[in-house]
């Protein structure tokens, strides 16, 4: 093979030098090279062996690191300062709405009404003003006493701060109602002042303390044609309480304590007070609602009460909850409250001095909202009183007399809603009274409400159907609305009220009971039509 190796170089060199020193390279040079073998000798591997260093060898060295000092640690509040944000400015504008309505129709019929209202920074507040009047029931010509008045007056304000919150309330509403020519008198009237305010501090996230007093001034006069001196009663009342109230976790523990003082000024009824306490549990999560209240409440003309009450409230499913309750309530009733739905209740005859009335009750309610706009409710309630009132009938003394007996009653109610469209919707319901019943309140009583708009919301119609039940057939009262929105917050309805009361005659709807007589002689305005425009700017 050095042999072979030693030829190829003396080629080249030889080959080079003849180059260099003869005559211009041809155009075309060949050149052979010999044939070069290499032999490479195969090499045999058997096995591999490739021994792991021992743990000793893989020993790393000890590192050591010296830790500072605790005085070395401590850093200055310099480095926890965080600039804070820029305060947004706010730009100011009108916060200060009102709603109003104003509208008149048959019967004389004249309504108005006025309210303005601030939202925002405080203080929030609320004015408003209304009147409306009826003069000439069933086809009667006006000034006959076939009339009813009303002129209401109302406010609230209201502010708060972090830890404090305050809201005061007053109204003054005066109304009239004409007696038809049935008593020597022309019309009664109802004069109602009531004011009042709430106050609550937390001096804590955990605690709250509620403080508010509810005070009324009512007046009762029959009027007369001529200018003799006329009846007129008046009440006073006042209710304060105080509450405090500790919440921890999902529990809330309740005390509270109030005053209850109601007199005639002109001692023609007895000075009648009485104080209560009482505590409670609350608890809320977010399946169960559970509320326990007990306490003890004395009247210091009669006797001593133990009044409380509990409620367990269970969501059963995403779409049904259901509810327990019971207890024995002591009813503070003021002759005021009586006289907004009666106002010609004795006062100061034999059987005319209201008594507190004890009320034991128990129920089940249950609610199903369901898809597509379905929800059904009902509830059930039993209730055991001992003084309930019940109007005994209009008496020659041109009032209407009444006593306080036991009463045992059974009250079963259902409602369904169904919103079949965007724009058409169904309501009804139904009210069952068993076992003992009042004068004048019915067995049983059924409603029912559609409602239509058109896509658009501009025009809008509805109806409405409301029925009694007594042992005496009755004519159900139909109504009808139907609402335009002329402009953006004007809007125009157009009402007529108990459609079928013309089928009843010059006699008219009793007011008071399923017929007339000489017990309840009085009638209801019966048919009407009004335009009303309401405004909301």
């Amino acid at each position: 093979m050095k042999h072979a190796l030693i030829a190829l170089l003396l080629s080249a060199a030889a080959t080079a030098g003849f180059a260099q020193a003869g005559p211009a390279a041809p155009e075309r040079t060949d050149i052979v090279v010999p044939e070069l073998i290499l032999r490479v000798e195969e090499l045999q591997v058997q096995r591999i062996t490739a021994p792991l260093p021992t743990e000793g060898e893989l020993a790393l060295g000890r590192v050591s690191i010296a830790l500072p000092a605790p005085g070395e640690l401590v850093f200055d509040d310099s480095a926890f300062v965080v600039d804070a944000p820029g305060r947004t400015p706010i730009v100011p504008g009108s916060s200060v709405f009102s709603t109003g309505r104003l509208g008149a129709g048959s019967s004389n019929h004249i309504v108005g009404e006025l309210t303005l209202f601030k939202l925002g920074e405080d203080p929030r507040f609320r004015l408003g003003f209304g009147y409306e009047g009826i003069d000439g029931y069933q086809f009667r010509s006006a000034g006959t006493g076939f009339f009813r008045t009303t002129n209401r007056v109302d406010g609230s304000i209201a502010a708060a701060t972090d830890t404090t919150r305050f809201d005061a309330n007053g109204s003054f509403t005066d109304r009239a109602d004409g007696l038809q020519g049935v008593t020597d008198f022309f019309s009664v009237g109802v004069r109602r002042t009531q004011v009042d305010a709430t106050l609550e501090y937390r001096p804590d996230p955990l605690i709250a303390i509620t403080s508010s007093v509810d005070g009324t001034l009512s007046t009762r006069i029959q009027s007369t044609s001529e200018s003799s001196e006329v009846p007129r009663e008046r009440e006073y009342s006042l209710l304060p309480d105080i509450e405090a109230r500790i919440s921890v976790a999902a529990v809330d523990i309740v005390f509270g304590t109030s005053y209850f003082l109601r007199f005639f000024p002109d001692g023609s009824l007895p000075f009648t007070h009485d104080i209560d306490a009482s505590a409670g549990i609350d608890l809320d999560l977010p399946i169960v609602q559970a509320m326990v209240r007990g306490g003890v409440r004395w009247d210091f003309a009669t006797r001593i009460a133990y009044p409380w009450s509990a409620r367990l409230g269970v969501l059963i499913a995403d779409r049904v909850d259901a509810a327990v309750f019971g207890g024995l309530r002591v009813d503070r009733t003021r002759y005021a409250d009586v006289w907004a739905e009666v106002p010609l209740l004795a006062v100061g005859a034999e059987d005319g001095q209201l008594r507190q009335n004890q009320e034991w009750f128990g129920g089940a309610s249950a609610r199903w909202s369901g898809p597509s706009g379905l929800a059904v409710s009902t509830e059930v309630e039993y209730t055991w009183s001992d003084a309930r009132i019940d109007v005994a009938g209009l008496t020659e003394q041109s009032v209407y007399s009444f006593v306080q007996r036991p009463l045992s009653s059974l009250r079963v109610s259902s409602r369904a809603g169904w919103r079949v469209s965007p724009t058409f919707s169904i309501q009804t319901g139904w009210t069952g009274r068993f076992i003992d019943t009042v004068a004048g309140m019915p067995s049983g009583a059924i409603d029912g409400v559609l409602a239509w708009s058109d896509p658009s919301g501009r025009f809008g119609l509805s109806g409405e159907v409301s029925s009694g039940f007594y042992p005496e057939p009755t004519l159900p009262r139909v109504g009808v609305t139907g609402s335009y929105v002329i402009a953006d917050g004007v809007e125009i309805d157009l009402e007529l009220v108990d459609l079928l009361a013309p089928l009843l005659g010059e006699r008219g709807r009793p007011a008071f009971g399923p017929m007339l007589g000489d017990r309840f002689p009085f009638i209801e305005p019966g048919l009407r039509g009004s335009l009303i425009t309401r405004i909301s700017l």
